[in-house]
């Protein structure tokens, strides 16, 4: 099973579960619970995760997506481009404050998430057990994953080309 996200951010930033627990003011068992996904973390427990652990506001507000709260976002127009940008949220046109609504099914822009070096990427799936039970995993992808997989992305346009000319060899 891939390593919770919360894990293996705290095991990277060198924190045992004993200390995060002290310094974050949440039960040791809480927090083994999220980590083990057999439960979903509060926006409250997000919010001090990510100010404890000094975590990029890209990778706070992707978590926060990930884990449907995205009504905790508090972001400053800066983020707030930047994740436009990324394909995680819209302006709201019908909003005359200008507001921002995370999409539904959002859309990246793969290859400019993958060929930025300085922003995290957020994988999260579902897992559904045999017995209904429904768990969530995210993980942050390394640079040579991200590498890898933008390698797949380029070569995109030329698999399409190659079934065109197939396509147009079988007429």
């Amino acid at each position: 099973m891939i390593m919770n996200i919360f894990k293996k951010l705290r095991k990277e930033k060198g924190f045992t579960l004993d200390k995060l627990s002290e310094v974050m003011q949440f039960s040791r068992s809480y927090i083994s619970m999220v980590e083990n996904n057999r439960a979903n973390p509060s926006a409250k427990y997000i919010e001090n995760f990510s100010e404890i652990l000094h975590l990029n506001d890209s990778v706070t507000a992707q978590i926060y997506i990930a884990y449907g709260l995205s009504e905790k976002l508090d972001l400053n127009s800066a983020d707030k481009e930047k994740l436009l940008e990324q394909g995680f949220i819209e302006k709201d046109d019908t909003d005359t404050n200008s507001q921002i609504k995370v999409l539904n099914k959002p859309y990246y822009n793969i290859y400019w998430l993958l060929s930025q070096n300085d922003n995290d990427v957020v994988m999260s799936r579902n897992i559904e057990y045999d017995f209904g039970h429904i768990e969530r995993e995210s993980i942050i992808l390394t640079q040579e994953e991200k590498r890898k997989l933008l390698t797949y992305v380029e070569a995109i346009p030329m698999l399409r080309d190659f079934d065109v000319i197939e396509e147009n060899k079988e007429d």
